[in-house]
């Protein structure tokens, strides 16, 4: 009886806290697997790619993170976007078509918590890291345009390998011992861009946490 009244006086507890006691997420050894995705910069729902449909602006990211302790956590993760892109070398081009930027980006971030809440499930994280990429860029022109070969030429020339930084601000809400749901506005400096030099990343997605 006594054994029936600790299981049910813990289930209750569990209930009411959401399982997640003090320590049990952001250990020291600890790894997650993450998936984000969001919009880049801005994004204007009536104007989408003349190519395939899709709109201006958009990233997915996958991540892997590991809490290097209990308040600092070293992430790596793979991210691709696209979105419009103003090339300024070309902006008085005179064939007069529409850019896209297409990124492949590497980045290496460290995260530090600021807040949490008593409960130990949700937190305030800050981060900054180096990032490394390609970016290439491609037009509105359809392929069989009588320009299409002098466009082609002149991006793949902008086409280029990227360096910059990178800081973000993230919310992570534990709903469970092994996942949470992330809210994330990121911002990075490309140093090297033959586009825009900075731009603002706001995504959202769910980490999944692996036991040391």
């Amino acid at each position: 009886m006594k054994k029936l009244i600790n299981v049910i006086t813990t289930s209750i507890t569990c209930i009411g806290i959401g399982c997640l006691a003090h320590g049990q997420v952001h250990i020291k050894g600890q790894k997650g697997l993450e998936i984000q995705a969001g919009i880049v910069d801005h994004i204007d729902p009536t104007r989408k790619s003349p190519i395939d449909g899709s709109f201006n602006s958009y990233f997915i990211s996958l991540g892997i993170n590991k809490y290097l302790s209990t308040k600092a956590t070293l992430k790596y993760s793979f991210t691709f976007d696209k979105r419009f892109a103003r090339i300024d070398s070309l902006s008085n081009d005179t064939l007069n078509y529409t850019y896209f930027s297409n990124r492949y980006i590497i980045e290496a971030l460290y995260q530090h918590f600021l807040i949490k809440n008593t409960r130990g499930n949700l937190y305030f994280n800050l981060g900054a890291g180096p990032l490394i990429g390609y970016e290439q860029f491609t037009s509105s022109m359809a392929e069989g345009d009588t320009t299409w070969q002098k466009a082609k030429s002149r991006l793949e020339d902008k086409s280029t390998f990227l360096l910059g930084l990178s800081a973000s601000a993230e919310i992570e809400w534990f709903f469970s011992h092994h996942s949470a749901l992330m809210l994330q506005y990121r911002h990075r400096w490309l140093v090297n861009s033959e586009a825009d030099k900075f731009h603002y990343y706001l995504g959202a997605g769910v980490k999944l946490l692996i036991n040391k």
